[in-house]
């Protein structure tokens, strides 16, 4: 990954610490990484071979909020090929109101948490009670989850 490429020229030691830059101390963050520890380091009771490591995130309002609309409930009756153009288009000119700043809305702790998962063998999947055209366009470029 990108960030790897950067820690490893940066020469240093502990590139996990990377991917969690924006995360507030507390339980929560120690429990994840205390799952993954466990997960991931061999001999331990907990050990789960890379090959079998998933984790499954809900994308309404747990990767992304919803607010103030839902995009896909804007083009209703388009054909997959059409959606998947204007989500592309939206995507690359979508302004926070506020900011200015380009908006995906989207919550940065949780897509350090992807990373860390990815960085750890994990495979990530996303359920979704939206329009799946929507979510193939959107993981792909916003989470970097190829649709499957």
């Amino acid at each position: 990954m990108f960030t790897e490429v950067l820690v490893e020229s940066a020469g240093i030691h502990h590139p996990q610490t990377l991917y969690r830059a924006s995360w507030n101390e507390g339980p929560n963050k120690q429990a994840i990484i205390d799952f993954v520890s466990a997960t991931t380091e061999e001999g331990h009771p907990d050990f789960i071979p890379g090959r079998l490591r998933i984790s499954t995130f809900d994308n309404d309002y747990t990767l992304r909020s919803e607010q103030p609309l839902y995009f896909q409930a804007t083009h209703a009756g388009d054909t997959a090929d059409k959606f998947a153009e204007s989500l592309a288009s939206w995507l690359a000119s979508a302004r926070h109101p506020d900011s200015d700043r380009p908006s995906k809305l989207v919550f940065h702790p949780m897509l350090e948490l992807l990373d860390y998962l990815r960085a750890n063998q994990f495979k990530v999947f996303i359920v979704f009670g939206g329009e799946i055209f929507f979510l193939r366009v959107f993981a792909e470029e916003v989470y970097k989850i190829p649709p499957e």
